[in-house]
């Protein structure tokens, strides 16, 4: 008994071990486009621009992505415990366990701007198709007769249902959606209704309106001069979002309007929960306010699109889609915005103590002061995917091709326009430019002169990267590989789009569309995965900072993982051994990981060795590479992962300075 005792606290402790080694989000940036928000008890639920749906479980102290993610939530409704989640082009999502599983219902191919509950039956207003009705908690769904219109609002007023239209105005039904009757506000856009103390409300391009006999005829309030996206009540106000103008509140049934304090804000969407008023905005993620309106503050959303990151060992430097440049100065615990806030930040490009921004349509700006202010540098109307440098140049891959310039930015000369290049890799003298429709060009004599380079098979290139004499092609299709400076490619990395490289020492890294991150040890070789907690996110962009991995993700901010825990080698003590070991795995057998210990001494004359572990089958191929750098004096443990070998012998062989000292046997038992 004691013993079963004792493996099962090994168990678990092994297991929490495991649950912590994972990616997790890091302090920001905070913000994002937020399109609906829903509430169950304490929980709220907030549909997103690419980020899926969210939740906060402490009335939006805190938020955390749930497992539907990479979609465009425009709607987001429960129904007991059934939430709903409308998606821009695929249909409904249905969670039955308060976020934690979704399963898709088969309304999969609409675009769902709205979702209403009544007693028996669930509405869906829809782009071009109207209003569909499921009876069966989404299992099927039927069209009503209002089935050649955009529905953008629906709201139930006992037992009639208003369906606000695109450029139609309101439709109601009082037979629960077999007929459709067209009110008095033909010709208009209905954006938003909801029903207040006996009155239905309406928000318009034009402001809100109001019906007192149940939608039969319409007056206008006096907020009669704004774009109304949204409109929520509880027992005492009247809560109206607006374009641009922020949030507008009435406590005498929508006769007079204030306006509040975040005005200048889009406001999409709008919930109350627990005398808490929830915003949703088209910039800067969720505001709440706990005093019925008077005061916000900004609640910690993380729902931020990343395309580009740098870093110069004081700042990390993460580029938006449209909010401009965010830094931390505390390696992702906090991060401000730095500028540049209504830009598209394609690529960066750190450069002594300057700072290129490449841009969607505005060229290239510079910063001398660590992001405090911003120039435009040139190529003013171009879009910058991609900025390196070698001693001498600056290279731009933009729409128009390549530009290079010698005096930081002040003049720009085009070396190269056959097509649009997403990627330049520098390596001395050897420039690679990779594009979406030519495959690779390469110059060898800093852009003057340049040969089309082939991947079989491949044309769109999204990254480049240069290892040593190495250089990686990231491609929709995996990532190949030349060791002869692109007369020959292997395909290394295969079944998925590769978005993003970065290198640190011996370490490469691949940021990928849908799959997390990959590590090679060997020079892009051989990957192993290396997502855990990321989840299926698009990585944009990968960048290393005092011993931490950063991703920039489609939707969900940066992330951030311990290099050292990734690549599972750990410093068990500096401490100098007398002698060189290797000592056997444990456990062993094992499945599918397991850890080996080595021990360095001291070599006259050195303060460190090269190093390297490799794994080989029992034929004598090499199946991984644990280990391959400099390392100094002292103990140190590396985890190797048999998730993808079959069952077997394997040896592994530690070679010191490129002399094997010790081979060693291990079980991988599946």
């Amino acid at each position: 008994m004691k013993k079963i005792f004792l493996f099962l606290l090994i168990l678990l402790l092994f297991s929490k071990k495991d649950l912590y080694s994972q990616w997790v989000q890091s302090g920001g940036p905070i913000g994002g486009t937020v399109y609906s928000l829903t509430t169950i008890g304490s929980n709220v639920f907030a549909g997103t621009l690419y980020g899926g749906v969210y939740l906060s479980t402490d009335n939006g102290q805190n938020w955390n992505p749930t497992s539907l993610r990479g979609y465009n939530v425009l709607s987001i409704r429960n129904k007991g415990i059934n939430i709903y989640a409308g998606c821009y082009a695929y249909g409904i999502f249905l969670s039955t366990n308060n976020g934690l599983n979704w399963s898709w219902t088969s309304l999969n191919n609409q675009t769902v701007f709205s979702i209403a509950s009544g007693e028996t039956n669930i509405f869906a207003g829809v782009s071009y198709n109207g209003i569909l009705i499921s009876s069966n908690n989404g299992q099927n769904w039927t069209q009503s007769s209002l089935n050649n219109k955009t529905v953008y609002s629906i709201s139930l007023y006992g037992s009639t249902i208003f369906a606000g239209t695109l450029l139609n105005g309101i439709y109601s039904s009082t037979n629960n959606g077999l007929n459709w009757v067209q009110t008095s506000l033909n010709g208009k856009t209905v954006r938003t209704i909801i029903t207040h103390n006996n009155k239905i409300f309406a928000g318009l391009d034009s402001g809100v309106y109001i019906s007192s006999n149940g939608g039969q005829s319409w007056y206008q309030s006096s907020l009669n001069n704004k774009v109304v996206y949204s409109l929520e009540s509880d027992s005492v106000s009247l809560f109206a979002g607006t374009y641009k103008n922020g949030i507008y509140r009435s406590t005498d049934n929508g006769l007079t309007w204030t306006q509040m304090a975040i005005s200048n804000k889009t406001i999409n969407t709008i919930t109350i929960n627990n005398s808490r008023v929830f915003t949703g905005t088209d910039s800067s993620g969720i505001f709440l306010s706990s005093d019925n309106g008077l005061s916000w503050e900004q609640s910690p959303l993380k729902n931020i699109i990343i395309l580009s990151q740098a870093n110069d060992g004081a700042n990390i430097y993460s580029g938006t889609k449209g909010y401009g440049v965010f830094l931390s100065s505390n390696n992702g615990v906090n991060w401000i915005q730095a500028g540049l806030s209504n830009r598209e930040i394609l690529s960066f490009l750190i450069k002594e103590n300057n700072i290129y921004a490449g841009t969607s349509g505005y060229g290239v700006y510079i910063s001398t002061n660590g992001g405090q202010s911003w120039v435009q540098n040139g190529l003013n109307s171009q879009s910058v995917y991609s900025i390196a440098k070698n001693d001498t140049f600056i290279f731009a891959g933009t729409g128009g091709g390549v530009c290079v310039t010698s005096n930081n930015g002040q003049n720009w000369i085009q070396t190269f326009s056959s097509s649009w290049v997403t990627s330049v890799s520098v390596n001395g003298s050897t420039i690679f430019a990779g594009t979406p429709n030519y495959n690779i060009y390469k110059s060898t004599n800093n852009g003057q002169n340049w040969i089309q380079v082939i991947i079989p098979n491949q044309n769109y290139i999204n990254t480049l990267a240069n290892i040593s004499t190495f250089i990686l092609a990231g491609t929709p299709d995996g990532a190949y590989l030349s060791s002869n400076s692109g007369a020959n490619w292997v395909k290394t990395l295969y079944s998925e789009s590769v978005l993003s490289f970065t290198v640190s020492g011996q370490n490469v890294f691949a940021g990928t569309w849908g799959s997390g991150v990959y590590l090679s040890r060997d020079n892009g070789v051989s990957w192993i995965k290396k997502s855990e907690g990321l989840g299926v996110m698009r990585v944009n962009s990968l960048i290393v900072s005092n011993g931490y991995l950063f991703a920039g993700t489609d939707g969900y901010s940066v992330w951030q993982r311990s290099i050292q825990e990734i690549i599972r080698i750990k410093q068990i003590s500096n401490t100098v051994p007398d002698k060189f070991s290797l000592e056997q795995n444990y456990p062993n057998p094992f499945n599918p990981t397991t850890s080996i210990r080595y021990s360095i001494p001291s070599i006259v004359n050195r303060q460190a060795s090269m190093v390297k572990l490799v794994v080989f089958d029992i034929l004598g191929k090499e199946v991984a590479v644990l280990v391959n750098e400099k390392q100094s004096p002292g103990t140190y443990e590396v985890k190797f992962d048999g998730t993808n070998l079959p069952s077997g012998v394997y040896y592994y062989k530690l070679a010191i300075d490129n002399v094997p000292y010790s081979v060693k046997k291990m079980v991988l038992l599946k």
